[in-house]
């Protein structure tokens, strides 16, 4: 049976949700908004869990189904076979999906700018049925402007930009640029600082010569993190919290140490981070620079 088109599909009523039922009986429920994976053809599923590299990852957009019709004719039992359910999907397009396609030339340079596991939410709208359907995905929405971010694990799934395709051509909406230069920020080669007081982003290399200050030795770990500067990017095996920065654990301990009164929680270390904790409790020093718009002190 022919897959019917978007606009055909919009015709159909529009559910609230769907649910679809598992391996072993399980319900699980879909909803207009849901990340999902979504298997395709050639896609060899009979050995699970299968890498979600391998499948294809989109937004549903809308649940349609047909009301069944009732036939007052038949006065037979059987039950007619249920209407087909079908799902608006946005496609999610990662960095090889959007080499493959022609990208504007003032887009090559956001496209350059992605980390290793980010998407694009693109205008690519597509029907699926829920036989392609595999369960939720989770994608993190990725604001690089805050200097606070909750931290997002480097191997998983990201989307800061859209991707917008009219008359054939793609263009990379929503990239954000930062520092003097005015270029967006790339996880996987650039090292930045944030400035509390501009509240922006800027490229080490961008911060001219940066003073060195020693770190006491006898403080305890919280008051290292709360005195790390706030940085992100290309940190060797900071996967926890490089790509978002050490901004959220600072700001934690420091709100810690503020509320001399409370005991630390006995999760403190997991909540900070135990990557940045290492991190701070293996540094000396701390290179301190001179923002470039406010001439602040970057720390």
């Amino acid at each position: 049976m022919s897959v019917p088109s978007v606009s055909q599909v919009r015709l159909i009523p529009e559910l609230d949700l769907c649910q679809v039922e598992g391996d072993e009986g399980e319900l699980t429920t879909f909803r207009g908004g849901d990340n999902v994976f979504l298997a395709h053809e050639g896609m060899d599923l009979s050995d699970r869990p299968v890498d979600g590299d391998l499948y294809w990852k989109g937004k549903i957009v809308s649940v349609h189904m047909k009301a069944p019709e009732k036939d007052d004719s038949d006065d037979s039992d059987e039950e007619d076979d249920p209407e087909p359910c079908y799902l608006i999907v946005r496609w999610y397009y990662s960095v090889e999906d959007m080499n493959k396609v022609k990208i504007t030339d003032s887009s090559k340079s956001s496209l350059r700018a992605f980390g290793r596991n980010e998407l694009a939410l693109s205008t690519h709208e597509d029907v699926v049925d829920l036989s392609c359907l595999e369960s939720e995905c989770f994608i993190h929405q990725y604001d690089d402007r805050d200097g606070f971010h909750q931290p997002i694990h480097k191997t998983w799934w990201v989307v800061r930009t859209a991707l917008r395709i009219q008359s054939k051509k793609y263009s990379i909406t929503g990239m954000n640029v930062h520092c003097v230069c005015n270029n967006p920020y790339e996880p996987d080669r650039d090292r930045q600082r944030f400035c509390q007081k501009c509240k922006v982003w800027f490229d080490e290399g961008c911060l001219g010569i940066p003073s060195t200050n020693s770190i006491s030795s006898d403080i305890s770990d919280v008051q290292r993190v709360a005195q790390m500067p706030i940085l992100r990017g290309s940190y060797e095996g900071m996967d926890e919290w490089s790509l978002t920065g050490s901004g959220y654990a600072v700001r934690q301990a420091y709100i810690w140490l503020e509320e001399m009164d409370s005991e630390l929680p006995e999760d403190w270390e997991a909540t900070l981070g135990k990557e940045l904790v290492e991190f701070a409790r293996s540094q000396e020093t701390w290179q301190r620079f001179k923002c470039p718009k406010c001439k602040a002190r970057i720390i």
